[in-house]
């Protein structure tokens, strides 16, 4: 009896070393790959923030040259509400009525933030600065999106009304024929009123639209300085 718990037991270390040697194994190689997968997904998130890094540097750049243009347009339209412009100026300055028919349009790189919001929240400061980035689009989109639609919205009506209701509309569009439209504005208080209405929501987008390119490359400076110290 005495033998056989001798060997019970021998073999009872035995075989426990083995399993506690075969379970530490599967244990390391569930470590080693969960280590793998987070370093992926590090590398993964990385990529991601210099692409949302580019995209904000990318829109700066466009918005240095559309953001002077808008300037532009306000300026002249300002200038056409608070001084006499004669008729002959109207005839020959066509910019004059380029200021309030229409305007450049931009539109947003999203590359890095579609890319971002497909991700599992990171955690630390990864995840701090993936939440930074998150709010500064959920803001700036939301700001730019709605005074853009209010713009588009008055700049359509304005179009309707003057092209269900004055003849001169056309001859500005088609033949750069600006006499009709150069009687028109003199002294009128509906072309002025509609014109400093388009003018306040136009200067609005221009505000938001510049929020967006000095907090956008200020955010991208701040992603840059993350992943120069990540490395």
């Amino acid at each position: 009896m005495r033998k056989f718990l001798n060997i019970l037991f021998q073999n009872w270390i035995k075989y426990g070393f083995e399993t506690i040697v075969v379970t530490f194994g599967i244990l390391g190689a569930f470590t080693l790959e969960s280590w793998k997968d987070n370093r992926q997904e590090e590398k993964e998130l990385l990529e991601i923030y210099r692409t949302i890094a580019d995209d904000l540097h990318t829109d700066a750049l466009a918005l240095d040259t559309l953001l002077e243009n808008y300037n532009w347009r306000i300026r002249t339209m300002y200038r056409i509400l608070t001084e006499d412009v004669s008729e002959e100026e109207w005839i020959k300055n066509d910019s004059l009525s380029n200021s309030f028919l229409g305007y450049l349009d931009f539109r947003e790189s999203q590359r890095g933030l579609e890319l971002l919001n497909l991700k599992i929240t990171a955690g630390g400061e990864a995840g701090i600065l993936a939440n930074r980035i998150s709010n500064f689009y959920n803001v700036k989109l939301m700001d730019n999106s709605v005074s853009l639609r209010e713009l588009d919205d008055i700049l359509f009506d304005n179009l309707k009304y003057w092209m269900a209701n004055e003849v001169w509309l056309s001859s500005v569009l088609v033949d750069d024929d600006m006499v009709g439209l150069s009687k028109y504005v003199q002294d009128n208080p509906y072309f002025r009123n509609r014109l400093s209405a388009y003018l306040s929501l136009f200067t609005n987008h221009f505000r938001n639209l510049r929020r967006y390119k000095e907090e956008g490359t200020e955010l991208a400076d701040e992603i840059n300085a993350f992943l120069e110290n990540d490395q």
